[in-house]
């Protein structure tokens, strides 16, 4: 049976009216190997946000969810280097109340 673990979490309070650019979650530094990662959120208004590899400068994914939904980004792997770091940023400057969650285990 394989081992998981760590575990990150990051929650981010509520933000009124964030900015392009604004980092509503960062999970710190990982560890090397195969990363799930899963994201959820609410808003009062359509807006995109986008996840990243820092480091890497590589672009995850880019959504738009539809204002009042919580929005469920379905885990996905991801192999991750030494100290990457995994961000969650707004998109635009949209007039809305945010608030995400970024979650990821190690799962090899």
């Amino acid at each position: 049976m394989a081992q998981t673990g760590p575990f990150v979490f990051s929650a981010s309070p509520v933000v009124s009216n964030p900015t392009d650019g604004t980092i509503m979650c960062d999970s710190g530094a990982l560890s090397r190997g195969p990363w799930l990662f899963g994201i959820t959120g609410e808003t009062d208004v359509s807006l995109v946000y986008r996840v990243v590899l820092v480091n890497a400068g590589t672009e995850l994914t880019r959504r738009r969810p539809a204002a009042g939904d919580i929005d469920w980004l379905q885990p996905s792997q991801e192999q991750i280097n030494q100290n990457e770091i995994v961000r969650v940023l707004i998109v635009g400057a949209p007039l809305a109340n945010v608030q995400m969650t970024l979650w990821g285990v190690l799962i090899g």
